[in-house]
């Protein structure tokens, strides 16, 4: 039983992490438990996507990138994508949330969202396969956060400038596939990793918390 809950609060510990900080990113109790439950629920949609699109099991450059970056990285974030898409768009629908349509404000919910989409991973995983994530367990929840704030920014920028909501949905796909793959490349490969994952989250963080 220990080592099925250990996964699960290792991911929950950026959770709480963020939980303190919301007042900074700018995100209410009520909505950051929204965002979680939002991140928590777009797991389902991207396994379900998976589950129709089977791996290919051949060794070749192009099946990996393939199984890596479009079978997983993009039906994830796709997911992640519309998931905030019709949560954010609901939420700012009101009047009285109108002030939340700023790139930081999005940005902020997208990176909880992240967060609550890495929880509800490392739960179905830790029944699956402890090993994997045990070895995952520090930087999925980081790179997940960092992805979910590109993601919210993309939602918001898709009226403003859809160059650039595309270009932060593919940043986001690419930290994705990318982290990804240096997790299971042997040797120091694994340590770029973690630069990575830290140096995505640290720009997402930084641009949550502009409320210029």
């Amino acid at each position: 039983m220990l080592f099925l809950l250990l996964p699960i609060f290792m991911a929950a510990l950026p959770v709480f992490t963020a939980f303190f900080l919301r007042k900074k990113l700018g995100v209410p109790l009520n909505i950051f438990l929204l965002c979680l439950l939002t991140g928590a629920a777009s797991v389902v949609p991207a396994a379900i996507a998976q589950y129709f699109i089977p791996p290919i099991s051949s060794l070749d450059i192009k099946s990996i990138l393939f199984n890596v970056f479009c079978r997983v990285a993009l039906t994830e974030e796709s997911s992640r994508f519309l998931s905030l898409l019709s949560f954010l768009l609901f939420l700012t629908s009101s009047r009285k949330l109108e002030k939340e349509r700023n790139v930081s404000r999005f940005a902020a919910m997208g990176l909880v969202a992240g967060l609550g989409f890495a929880l509800a991973e490392s739960a179905a995983y830790s029944a699956n396969n402890i090993q994997i994530v045990l070895l995952r367990g520090f930087t999925t929840a980081p790179m997940h956060a960092a992805c979910g704030a590109r993601m919210g920014a993309a939602v918001f920028f898709m009226r403003e400038s859809p160059g650039m909501s595309v270009w932060r949905f593919l940043s986001a796909v690419i930290i994705h596939g990318t982290y990804n793959i240096l997790t299971v490349s042997p040797g120091i490969m694994r340590f770029f990793s973690i630069l990575l994952v830290f140096s995505a989250l640290f720009s997402a963080i930084k641009e949550s918390m502009n409320t210029d």
